[in-house]
């Protein structure tokens, strides 16, 4: 027998049990669940990741690792910072609203204030803007959700650097003529 009659067998194979699998799973459609599972109602006994995003870098948070060293480089002084939580399957959490819960934005873990100029504005309970990051600097953030009628943070606060890059600027190489 040549291989490629041995080849074409096993793919004839292949098929027959693709086809068969795919009976076996269409006849057990019957049991499923019609309701969807209900959400936890609370999010610190919950598997979950901190998703902050500003503009187009998003970087993720998780209970055992935080953000990790995770340095945001921005390219201006005032920007949106967007954070939601999603679950293990990185679904939105359905039990945090705005009514229970506020980003929290501070300089360390225990909540000192940001660096001198730079101000962190909430819109809602998950975003806000931060402005008068200045170019080349670094700020160090902690992001925590603030669990407010328990008073403490149900995640976080989790260590976040965002740099600005600095301004550019190059000495021209010939004078201009005058």
């Amino acid at each position: 027998m040549t291989a490629a009659v041995a080849a074409t067998r096993t793919d004839e194979e292949i098929m027959r049990s693709l086809a068969a699998l795919l009976v076996l799973s269409l006849g057990g459609c019957g049991d499923l669940p019609t309701t969807a599972p209900r959400p936890n109602p609370d999010p610190s006994e919950t598997t979950f990741a901190m998703i902050a995003r500003i503009g187009d870098i998003r970087a993720m948070a998780t209970p055992a690792a935080g953000f990790g060293d995770t340095v945001v480089t921005v390219g201006k002084g005032g920007f949106i910072l967007n954070v939601s939580l999603q679950n293990a399957g990185l679904v939105a959490h359905a039990a945090i609203t705005d009514a229970s819960y506020e980003l929290r934005l501070t300089g360390d873990a225990a909540g000192a204030p940001l660096p001198e100029r730079v101000v962190y504005t909430p819109f809602d309970g998950f975003d806000g803007s931060i402005y008068w990051v200045a170019p080349g600097q670094q700020v160090e953030t902690w992001i925590g959700l603030w669990h407010k009628s328990a008073g403490h943070y149900d995640a976080g606060p989790y260590r976040l650097y965002i740099k600005r890059r600095p301004h550019s600027y190059t000495e021209p190489t010939t004078l201009p003529i005058q």
